[in-house]
């Protein structure tokens, strides 16, 4: 059964009309070699937080992302410190944090979530991501992926080693080729230039016969100071970019 927000006049073209299956599925839709226009764009605007009709067509927490906090918060004052919680080391990173602000590390509730029913429906709404399609959302979404990595940067809270790790992990999630710990902090990638990179302006339209132009050319790009080689798809094999200092 639907989720009942999902039912909503306002959510029913982006849910039930357009995208009813599994995330992955919608990135595949966007990608096809004919998506209707229409649902694309909702799809864009939600996941880009182009414009304010991503609040109605998806919902509150796409619009709510972590370009639109950094505006009143990183935004409006820079030189304030910052401190995360990172959601797979919630805990760790709660208990550390309260000692920090002077507390005992103690909580009553320690290792309890609040699921809000998701796992009635989890499994038609899996979070599993092809190789490809995590190529393209983050190209798509480079200004999200630019707050975060600011973000874990500047947290007070996170070793340097804590900091790599995270920003290795972001970069292997989109498909790049990267030792452990091969990040520099004092000049970090730039997202920026990624998303607004040649690869990233392809066409990524899917056909039986091409899985996808968006990896497709075989050229070096210069992006942030590191080189990207892109490694063809069009034989069907996996795609991945290589980051070469």
């Amino acid at each position: 059964e639907e989720p009942g927000h999902y039912k909503s006049q306002g959510n029913q073209r982006f849910y039930v009309d357009c995208f009813p299956d599994r995330f992955n599925d919608m990135v595949e839709t966007m990608r096809g070699s004919s998506p209707d226009k229409s649902c694309k764009g909702l799809a864009l605007d939600a996941l880009s937080n182009s414009s304010i009709s991503s609040r109605g067509s998806a919902g509150n927490h796409f619009y709510h992302n972590y370009q639109k906090y950094r505006e009143f918060s990183l935004g409006s004052h820079p030189s304030h410190s910052v401190m995360v919680i990172r959601t797979e080391h919630l805990w760790d990173d709660m208990i550390r944090l309260d000692k920090r602000l002077g507390g005992d590390g103690h909580f009553a509730q320690q290792g309890t979530k609040k699921t809000h029913g998701s796992e009635s429906y989890a499994s038609n709404n899996s979070t599993f991501i092809a190789p490809e399609n995590a190529a393209y959302l983050c190209c798509v979404m480079y200004g999200e992926i630019e707050v975060y990595q600011e973000l874990i940067l500047k947290a007070v809270n996170l070793s340097d080693e804590e900091k790599r790790e995270d920003l290795v992990k972001v970069m292997r999630h989109c498909q790049m080729d990267v030792a452990d710990g091969d990040v520099d902090l004092a000049a970090p990638f730039s997202w920026q230039e990624f998303g607004k990179g040649a690869h990233c302006a392809q066409d990524p339209t899917v056909t039986e016969s091409s899985p996808g132009n968006l990896l497709e050319q075989e050229e070096n790009l210069e992006v942030g100071g590191a080189t990207i080689n892109l490694g063809s798809n069009s034989t069907g094999k996996e795609s991945t970019i290589n980051i070469a200092d």
